[in-house]
């Protein structure tokens, strides 16, 4: 399939699903019409035009089903409407990991007994009895209130749409503060071996690490972040080094990093990656499957194939099917999640944009923490990810980069030496704590950087609530320059390549040489 035609039917399906978020009309309908009108015109028109009006009549169908595909999601009533604003009694399962927040606990929960598989958010008060032993799978008993999610105001002053955040995790109703009993455990085997050990691995860790170091090594080895604090998660942000601590491609990465280096003394570079996404895999599973970890697994694993083959051109297409594939399953995810969102992109920016930045930071030596790939990956990243977290945050961290190529380097081995610590731990005190000694240091430096760069006067600026529509459009123009870019890179790679067989001998008889074909120099094959 051709570029333009693979691209237009990428950028039209995702249109659709973009506008229909807003727009409360037969959105698909409208905008096949279009198509059509414009499919009829190419019959009539000279093939001058017809390229033209195919593309548009292409990405006019693909919006339409876009369209479409968001406008049956929007459409679904949930069974649970019935209930709204009623103080109902009933049997559910934890479907993902309780979320350890400042002023409660959140649970995403299957109810039993209906016949639906949407869930509901239970909020519950972060002091009731037993509320940090339930995990994934346990079955509970809930009392309580049904609610309809409603938008509000957040500190920067932009409103956001609860309903629709919650939509994304297949959440219609939520109860607040409702009475939670534990009823018993999952009888998954599987996934209560795994979340047993996950549990015995957190506890070693935080018997031997003291907090908020364990916190930090728990959150960057598995995206738990309930022990870091307010005020030290608000330097990670200010710092903008928050997505260490956050379940993420990048973590993953990391992980699967490590273990495919091991394996490269015994496997061939195949079986490496399918070992690495098998690993993937259970990691998910293990920190509960959720929304995140799906999303993050699979932004991981494209990343693997693309290092794995070299294939980047391949890759862009892959990590734009994978999208469409993850927006078909569920098109809240396009605006309401924020995730998907930042994944998707900072994925896109490590593939297309960090090769244009390499190329500018050719004179910084690598090094032997791998110095201009953290520099390129951090500043393509952060380009990426810019506009969007601008929208959202309002925070403009100026000391990012700075804070970044201090602090990555550390990660990788702050995250073996965790993982070590919770392993070496079940099995010799002795040998736990001094892995542990190390883990700690490598863990203390992370939250120094981090608190003394967010200290610094000019580490952030912040900025007013501003209209959605500068996003896209700031999206647009950077999408134009990395094209033109990327154009004028490969043009100028043409022409080193087709001039490589040539040498050039020059006769020194001015100050400057002169390239000629007279006898003053000569070009020679």
């Amino acid at each position: 399939m051709r570029d333009s035609v693979f691209y237009t039917i990428f950028l039209g399906f995702v249109s659709g699903v973009f506008l229909r978020s807003f727009f409360d009309i037969e959105m698909h309908f409208l905008i096949l019409s279009i198509g059509l009108a414009c499919f009829g015109a190419r019959k009539l028109l000279g093939n001058s035009r017809q390229s033209i009006l195919f593309l548009v009549t292409l990405i006019s169908c693909s919006a339409a089903f876009g369209a479409w595909r968001m406008d049956t999601d929007v459409r679904i009533q949930s069974v649970f409407s019935q209930y709204e604003n009623t103080e109902v009694t009933f049997e559910a399962r934890v479907a993902s990991e309780p979320e350890i927040r400042t002023l409660g606990v959140h649970l995403y929960v299957e109810p039993k007994g209906f016949d639906t598989s949407e869930r509901i958010l239970v909020t519950v008060d972060r002091f009731s009895p037993h509320v940090y032993d339930l995990a994934y799978g346990d079955h509970v008993s809930i009392t309580g209130t049904i609610e309809k999610p409603e938008p509000f105001t957040t500190d920067e002053g932009r409103i956001f749409d609860y309903a629709g955040y919650l939509r994304a995790r297949d959440v219609y109703y939520m109860v607040r503060y409702g009475d939670v009993e534990y009823v018993q455990c999952d009888d998954a085997l599987l996934m209560s071996g795994l979340v047993a050990q996950k549990h015995k691995f957190e506890s070693t860790i935080e018997a031997i690490l003291p907090q908020p170091e364990a916190g930090l090594g728990e959150g960057i080895l598995l995206g738990v972040r309930r022990a870091l604090g307010p005020d030290l998660e608000e330097a990670f942000r200010i710092t903008g080094i928050i997505h260490i601590v956050v379940l993420s491609g990048y973590n993953i990465m990391i992980i699967i990093a490590w273990l495919t280096y091991i394996l490269s003394f015994l496997f061939a570079p195949r079986m490496r990656t399918i070992f690495g996404i098998s690993s993937i895999v259970l990691f998910v599973l293990l920190v509960g499957a959720s929304a995140s970890a799906v999303r993050a697994g699979v932004m991981a694993s494209l990343l693997l194939i693309a290092r794995s083959t070299g294939r980047t051109y391949a890759i862009v297409r892959a990590l734009m099917i994978a999208g469409v594939v993850m927006l078909i399953a569920n098109p809240f995810l396009l605006v309401h999640d924020t995730g998907f969102q930042l994944s998707f992109l900072a994925t896109l920016g490590l593939i297309v944009l960090a090769p244009l930045v390499e190329r500018q930071c050719m004179r910084i030596p690598e090094g032997f923490f791998g110095l201009r790939t953290i520099l390129t990956a951090t500043i393509a990243t952060q380009i990426m990810v810019l506009p969007l977290l601008l929208y959202h945050t309002g925070l403009l961290s100026l000391v990012s980069i700075a804070a970044n190529m201090l602090v990555l380097p550390a990660v990788s081995l702050a995250m073996l030496l965790t993982f070590l610590t919770g392993i070496l731990g079940q099995f010799s005190v002795f040998l736990g704590t001094a892995v542990g000694f190390v883990a700690y240091i490598s863990l203390t430096y992370i939250i120094s950087v981090a608190e003394i760069f967010a200290r610094l006067p000019f580490s952030s600026i912040s900025l007013g609530a501003f209209p959605f529509w500068i996003v896209p459009l700031a999206y647009i123009l950077l999408g134009v320059w990395i094209t033109r870019a990327s154009e004028q890179s490969t043009q100028a790679s043409y022409r080193l390549e087709s001039l490589s067989d040539w040498t050039i001998e020059e006769e020194q008889k001015e100050p400057a040489a002169v390239l000629s074909t007279t006898a003053g120099s000569s070009l020679k094959r």
